[in-house]
């Protein structure tokens, strides 16, 4: 990414969801679905993980507890996590457009884990432990 790139990337873990999300912020964010990321439909978390890492891309996913545990034992990587934590996923993505707004650059999504739900998002600091 460049420098003049500020704008965050993200690469969204179920392909479903990656389209609504470039639909709606394509302008205010990147989005790739994992099947391009990876070259290849079905890819286990850790290699998402992984490739995510060596790309500089953060990672929006309703599998919250698959990713997490990788943030936590890899702590030289930079990432954010953003999780849906909602049933109700067309109302996530409304919030996130509230979250885009309060954090617009690649930068500050950095170590973070976002739990985004269809009452708002609440974010964490990685380096926080998290049950």
């Amino acid at each position: 990414m460049s420098k003049k790139d500020k704008k965050p990337v993200f690469v969204v873990d179920n392909d479903t969801q990656y389209s609504e999300f470039d639909k709606r912020y394509h302008k205010k964010a990147k989005f790739y679905s994992t099947t391009k990321l990876v070259g290849r439909s079905t890819a286990e978390d850790q290699e998402i993980f992984i490739k995510s890492s060596s790309e500089d891309i953060h990672i929006i996913t309703r599998n919250c507890h698959h990713f997490i545990p990788q943030q936590i034992q890899h702590p030289t990587v930079k990432i954010g996590i953003v999780g849906i934590a909602s049933t109700n996923v067309n109302e996530s993505i409304k919030t996130f457009g509230k979250l885009l707004k309060q954090l617009p650059k690649h930068e500050d999504y950095r170590n973070k884990y976002i739990s985004v739900s269809s009452k708002g998002f609440v974010i964490t600091d990685r380096t926080t432990e998290i049950n």
